[in-house]
């Protein structure tokens, strides 16, 4: 990395094969900055580059991306600027942000560009609009949104409409009176301590696209936010309820869900937490409860049907243990008649590392003697990956399957993992001895998967993926060769793109 007079960081260099170059990286990013110290012009090992334009408030008010810098600089405004170096460096994308004077973003736009010349076409409008206590209550863009609050400022009700029938008077962006209202989801609080007790989301019926009924699909015609009445619903409404209680900390130990509790009227208030059904009758709601352990962490689920999840810690607070179907922590003697109780798998640790994961198996003939272990192995210094560029003992570098058959060889069931510089897999070896290298570029994208070796017994139709990328980084091509190099496929996404 490298700074200017004033500490700003202006250059940071990477290389991926450790040799430095004349002292130079193979990915450089390079930053420029006005006499301010903003960051307007970012340049990337690869396109695209951002140049960012800023008002007197030293806000971001327009960002821009171009396939190359040339022509460009840290006064360039990206709002005017399409194409610079005589048409050789060509704006990509364009988003720009406005504020009112209160600071908050009112409207933002991102334009639809032109990939051949830059020029503006058509625009993605999102407008903000804000309460008096500077809440954002509406947002129309990709979504018309809407929320209610209460006195406190606690998010209550919100909205999701098709459409809105908004005036021009401000307060209208306050109700939803008159909006064809597709969802609409209201949040129970304790009046007391804040938490959230209940939620419950109330959809329009998938087919009901009559424009005649407006408003809110829950009127709350009761003026009670603890209920939900049944006779409140639009006739066109569905809704979903769960329940929430909590322990003397705060947190959540049971939630319910009740889906529409039957048709009939839901009441929060004083309300208890029900009994589990029985397994094969389950009633007309589901229960989770949540356990925690002396140091405050979960540690057990309970499901609907009873059955328990639990995770044991040690004392860094690391998973050693999952169990699922939680009978008392013993498979080899509980495997229950389907061998589905107490499945454990545990989780041993070194130096941080987590070097081994078993799966406990029912027993056969004696305790654990058929248990599925999986090792990981963390040392690119020495060992099956010295050959790796970075010389680290933190990165995973082979992993150790469990065995097939009794006595079988590491070296049958193992995965090696070689890697670049910059911690980057470059190789990866499987179990049979097949190699696998891969490249990247100057922006750390793959761009070429190849079998460099290939074992005996394995398909040799597709020996190599070669992935080519568009001037705004997403995928442009992908080619499949044989090993004489002959495209046996492709998937090309430019005609797509272009629309964009």
């Amino acid at each position: 990395m490298s700074s200017g007079g004033n500490g700003l960081l202006t250059k940071r260099s990477q290389d991926s094969t450790g040799v430095w170059s004349g002292g130079v990286g193979d990915r450089v990013t390079s930053f420029a900055y006005d006499y301010r110290g903003r960051m307007c012009l970012q340049t990337n090992p690869v396109s695209p580059h951002t140049l960012v334009k800023y008002d007197n408030s030293n806000r971001a008010i327009a960002t821009g991306q171009y396939n190359a810098v040339t022509g460009l600089t840290i006064a360039t405004d990206p709002t005017s600027t399409a194409t610079a170096n005589t048409g050789a460096t060509i704006r990509l994308t364009l988003n720009e942000t406005a504020y009112d004077q209160r600071g908050q973003v009112f409207e933002s736009t991102r334009w639809e560009i032109n990939q051949s010349n830059g020029t503006k076409g058509s625009s993605q409008v999102t407008d903000n609009w804000y309460d008096a206590d500077r809440r954002l209550v509406k947002t129309i863009g990709s979504q018309i949104t809407k929320t209610f609050y209460d006195r406190l400022g606690r998010a209550t009700d919100r909205f999701l409409l098709a459409y809105t029938d908004d005036s021009t008077t401000y307060s209208a962006a306050l109700t939803v009176s008159g909006d064809l209202v597709l969802e609409q989801t209201h949040t129970a609080l304790d009046p007391t301590t804040g938490r959230a007790l209940a939620q419950w989301l109330v959809q329009r019926a998938h087919d009901d696209t009559s424009a005649g009924t407006t408003g809110a699909l829950d009127t709350n015609g009761d003026s009670d936010p603890m209920v939900l009445t049944s006779g409140n619903l639009q006739a066109n409404a569905r809704p979903q309820i769960t329940s929430m209680w909590y322990d003397n900390w705060d947190r959540v130990s049971s939630t319910v869900q009740y889906g529409t509790n039957g048709g009939s009227t839901f009441t929060r208030t004083a309300l208890s937490v029900p009994a589990y059904g029985s397994e094969g009758s389950p009633p007309t709601y589901m229960r989770t409860d949540y356990a925690f352990d002396t140091f405050g962490r979960s540690y057990q689920v309970k499901d609907s049907a009873q059955k328990i999840s639990q995770t044991n810690y040690d004392f860094a607070g690391r998973k050693i243990q999952t169990i699922d179907n939680y009978v008392n922590g013993t498979c080899q003697t509980t495997a229950g008649t389907y061998g589905d109780q107490d499945r454990t798998v545990d989780y041993e640790y070194t130096n941080g590392l987590v070097t081994k994961v078993t799966r406990e198996m029912p027993k056969t003939s004696s305790l654990h003697d058929n248990d599925q272990e999986t090792d990981y192995e963390y040392d690119t210094v020495s060992g099956v990956s010295s050959s790796s560029v970075i010389k680290r003992k933190n990165i995973l570098t082979r992993v150790v399957y469990p065995e097939q058959s009794g006595g079988q060889n590491a070296t049958d069931r193992d995965v090696i993992y070689v890697y670049n510089a910059l911690s980057q897999v470059s190789s990866t070896i499987d179990p049979a001895g097949n190699v696998i290298d891969t490249t990247y570029d100057a922006g750390g994208r793959v761009t070429q998967r190849e079998a460099t070796t290939i074992i005996s017994g394995f398909d040799t139709t597709i020996t190599k993926i070669i992935t080519g990328y568009e001037d705004r980084g997403m995928v442009n091509d992908v080619q499949q060769k044989n090993g004489g190099g002959t495209v046996k496929d492709e998937l090309s996404m430019s005609a797509f793109q272009a629309e964009c």
